[in-house]
């Protein structure tokens, strides 16, 4: 009987002492897995939660609760990391266009900033436009078909994309055509610019682009020819082609230029030097002119006028001469200040001579600022009066007519 209580008491220890023990677990779990949801570690926390629902209750320490919390914020982390992810597509990869060419705007869409990273083909002009990319493909004149691709890629190099470019081939014939507005040009010394305009319905490029005397620049349907200075006595030429591409139609362009000394004739009116048989009766007489102008016709207009001048006897200095031209055989203007000491010979009341050397400064509108030496030999006719004394200021209301023939050498 003693025997049996002592078991009675030794089992009902045990009952007591299992529930006690069981707790201290959950407790202890329930501790830890608190902890690792407070350290972001949310599926370590979710299986200690579900260990303290098993081994004591689903509701025990609020378990189920703290099970549905990590199951949120598991779900939140997995959407935050998939928002961060860079993104990068387009709603097209493959532009085709006819040969008679295309304009496309396709959409990019990314999550990042992008760029295009690479030159397409010359045919396939490509710009960044808002949210997409406007990608133009001209006309393909040629027989066989073209292809080319675009390259994009976001900023952090995480994502790219290409998007592929093919193009038709042209299947007409067509006849090349090429035709110039100006097939040759001549110029002086100093050089010169020109423009020549080229009408072609197919591609087309220079032939001998550049010579010793000059260079031929492309701009759009333009060529810009630009003649270098002359700096010898010896007249020069040379020639370039216009071609097209598929060298079936080839147009040559002449160039000459002349050297530094040329020659031109001159007709001349206006209030110039008064011819006088007194001149050679007063030798040795100082006579002050204050202003005198011409009107010069060559090629075009001329127009001179002269400050002041200094004539003692047949000599006569004249240091400020300013002039204008326009010329109308090549189309351009020009100032110019030209010093000159001349000789005048008068032989009647009518008639003189007179011959004139000195430097000149031109500033041309086509030719630029240049440098010449003049020499003057005329024969001029005149009409009119004159008032003079010993030394005075004069004022000459006569008209002269006459030829002069003009040598500039360039310096």
């Amino acid at each position: 009987m003693k025997k049996l209580t002592h078991i009675v008491l030794l089992l009902s220890c045990l009952f007591v002492a299992i529930p006690t023990f069981a707790d201290e677990e959950c407790d202890q779990s329930l501790k830890e897995a608190k902890a690792l949801y407070n350290a972001g570690k949310y599926t370590e926390a979710k299986e200690l939660f579900v260990y303290v629902q098993k081994i004591c209750s689903p509701t025990y320490g609020s378990a189920n609760t703290w099970v549905q919390k990590c199951d949120q914020a598991i779900a939140d982390s997995k959407r935050k990391q998939q928002s961060s992810a860079t993104t990068l597509s387009a709603n097209n990869t493959q532009v085709t266009a006819t040969s008679g060419g295309a304009s496309e705007f396709i959409t990019i869409t990314s999550n990042k900033s992008w760029t295009i990273t690479n030159t397409p083909a010359s045919w396939c002009q490509v710009s960044k436009s808002g949210t997409g990319l406007t990608v133009t493909i001209s006309a393909n004149a040629d027989s066989n078909s073209r292809s080319t691709s675009i390259q994009i890629a976001t900023t952090d190099n995480k994502k790219n994309l290409t998007i592929y470019v093919d193009q038709a081939a042209n299947s007409q014939t067509t006849t090349s055509t090429l035709s110039l507005d100006k097939t040759s040009i001549s110029t002086y010394s100093s050089g010169t610019t020109e423009y020549i305009s080229v009408s072609c319905n197919t591609a087309w490029d220079v032939q001998y682009a550049s010579g010793t005397m000059y260079s031929v620049t492309r701009s759009g349907n333009t060529l810009i020819v630009k003649i270098n200075p002359n700096t010898t006595t010896n007249s020069r030429s040379d020639y370039f082609n216009v071609k097209t591409t598929d060298g079936s139609q080839i147009v040559k362009v002449n160039l000459s230029q002349s050297g530094t000394t040329t020659g031109t004739y001159r007709v001349n009116s206006g209030s110039v030097y008064p011819a006088l048989d007194e001149y050679n009766s007063y030798h040795g007489k100082w006579e002050v002119e204050w202003f005198s102008g011409r009107l010069n016709l060559c090629t075009g207009v001329e127009f001179e006028a002269s400050a002041f001048a200094f004539r003692y006897s047949l000599l006569k200095i004249e240091p400020l001469i300013f002039g204008w031209r326009y010329d109308f055989i090549n189309d351009y203007s020009a100032g110019y200040y030209q010093p000159e000491v001349k000789l005048v010979f008068p032989w009647s009341d009518e008639w003189a001579a007179e011959f004139g050397i000195g430097p000149s400064v031109n500033f041309s509108s086509r030719y630029g600022t240049s440098a010449w030496f003049v020499t003057e030999v005329g024969v001029l006719w005149h009409w009119g009066e004159i008032c003079s004394s010993d030394f005075f200021m004069r004022y000459d209301g006569m008209f002269v007519f006459g030829v002069s023939i003009n040598f500039s050498t360039g310096f």
